[in-house]
């Protein structure tokens, strides 16, 4: 599992024991401090332009801390996509990924469906906004929809 190393808030938390920041506009609490301690950025806040906690100011992508279940690991990770993504198919030269099971699932829901209602796939609107056309075309599509449910027969 892969989860970001800071928490970005707007007020001071109260009875927080982790470190936590000022940095610009936000208070960062480290989430795991001997893993990944906090260090601001060489930008300045207002030069962010993506939603906190991914790393604009890195080539890397997003670096954060992956978790194992079964071996108990913490380690910090660049992830980097779509490289990472488990959830990935190579379709007619072109990348589809997905975050999740559900945002997989919302994919192929989406490019199934006859009336592509973004608003109807709640947290995933955005990224289905932003979904390559490539793979709304009808050969393209149902390709996708095949190789996407194919992922999840059992």
């Amino acid at each position: 599992m892969f989860e970001l190393p800071y928490e970005f808030v707007t007020e001071q938390p109260a009875n927080e024991l982790r470190p936590t920041h000022r940095w610009g506009g936000w208070y960062v609490v480290e989430k795991y401090p001997s893993v990944l301690a906090w260090t601001p950025p060489k930008q300045s806040h207002q030069a962010l332009y993506r939603w906190p906690g991914w790393d604009s100011w890195g080539t890397s992508g997003v670096r954060g801390v992956v978790k194992c279940e079964h071996c108990h690991l913490i380690a910090a990770h660049d992830l980097s996509w779509p490289e990472d993504a488990y959830y990935r198919w190579e379709i007619r030269g072109h990348t589809l990924w997905a975050w999740s099971a559900e945002h997989a699932v919302a994919l192929r829901d989406y490019l199934a469906s006859e009336d592509r209602d973004r608003a109807a796939y709640g947290e995933f609107e955005g990224t289905l906004r932003r979904l390559p056309k490539d793979f709304l075309t009808a050969k393209v599509r149902d390709e996708a929809v095949k190789r996407i449910s194919r992922s999840f027969a059992a």
